[in-house]
């Protein structure tokens, strides 16, 4: 028997070393080696485009933020985790830009996904230039194959932020607070210009006190007299649709004062009896009251006199030393607030 070539004993030493790798490379194919699995269509592993990504201006720069994505395009959970974002940028100048032409993005910036779960993501870019018009898109990626569509599109345009507003000044009214200002200093007063104030209950967390406005004041009403309210001001340049907000202002409070008087009760009997002649009023809910002052004059006489004062809570009082018959009388109250604000006379009785 003639021994077999060199040649082909590697040969064969090489394919039987090559079966295993192939037999393993598979069990990993959709399709073929006689494995029969359904491969998985590419909408029901690809995450789904971003379609909430925002803007927020400052004086600072611009804040982005999105929402990770945790569906499929097909709407299925994505059974993995985003693992970074691709994000693009697009400079232009006012003359350059086309409203509904696609922008001429430059190589994307890689971000990480640092999100917590179903969170969303916030990208800072603190230097910008004056002038001009800024266009972004997200894509999100996990790997090299999973990659999602753009995202919605984005513009700005950006401008100098405004220096703040000077003199902010704040005027106690009755219930309310009167707020004026001057514009920022060295600062053209243009159809641009806005204002934006805030306020705060504790001079510490401000909220957005009304919408923007172009008028250097502001009346706050509605207000709690007695409280402390604090203020601050920031002027807002509006540049096409773009909201840039400058730094604000110092912090200015006031507290509303109370100058509106109470309604008295109304007076409904007056029973005599033993001790003297009982006056009997109705019921009040008013919370403001503090007291009530009783009163009587004689008929033919214009002097009312005072013969006592009760509580807010009392529903009654005890005239003891009424004037001798026949002669006749008139009583009513005057309602007295917590802040010492005597209201009008309430209804007359005569006895």
């Amino acid at each position: 028997m003639k021994p077999r070539p060199r040649h082909l004993i590697h040969a064969q030493r090489g394919l039987s070393s090559f079966l295993p790798l192939l037999f393993g490379l598979c069990l990993f194919l959709p399709v073929g080696c006689g494995v029969k699995t359904e491969p998985l269509p590419p909408d029901q592993v690809r995450p789904a485009p971003i379609n909430d990504l925002t803007y927020n201006l400052s004086e600072r720069g611009v804040e982005l933020s999105w929402s990770v994505p945790t569906r499929s395009t097909a709407g299925e959970r994505l059974n993995y985790r985003i693992g970074e974002f691709e994000l693009y940028r697009a400079v232009l100048a006012p003359e350059e830009y086309r409203a509904g032409e696609p922008p001429r993005f430059g190589p994307p910036q890689l971000i990480a996904n640092q999100a917590p779960d179903r969170g969303r993501m916030a990208y800072r870019e603190l230097v910008l230039r004056p002038g001009q018009r800024y266009l972004y898109q997200v894509k999100s990626r996990a790997g090299w194959l999973l990659r999602s569509e753009a995202s919605n599109l984005i513009s700005f345009v950006w401008q100098t932020p405004p220096p703040p507003p000077r003199q902010l000044v704040a005027e106690a009214a009755d219930g309310r607070i009167i707020l004026r200002w001057q514009p920022p200093e060295d600062w053209p007063v243009t159809d641009a210009l806005h204002y934006q104030l805030y306020r705060s209950p504790d001079g510490e967390r401000f909220s957005p006190l009304g919408s923007l406005q172009s008028a250097a004041t502001y009346l706050d009403h509605g207000l709690v007299a007695g409280r402390r309210y604090f203020y601050q001001l920031r002027a807002v340049l509006v540049a096409e649709e773009s909201r840039i907000g400058g730094l604000p202002g110092p912090v200015v409070s006031a507290v509303p004062l109370d100058l509106t008087p109470t309604t008295p009760p109304r007076l409904v009997a007056l029973v005599p009896g033993s001790a003297g002649i009982r006056l009997l009023w109705e019921a009040t809910a008013d919370h403001n009251l503090a007291e009530l002052l009783v009163q009587r004059r004689i008929e033919g006489e214009s002097e009312w006199r005072q013969i006592g004062q009760v509580a807010a809570a009392a529903l009654s009082f005890v005239d003891t030393r009424p004037p001798a018959p026949p002669a006749a009388w008139h009583y009513r109250l005057i309602a007295v607030d917590r802040s010492g604000n005597r209201s009008p006379p309430g209804n007359e009785l005569a006895y």
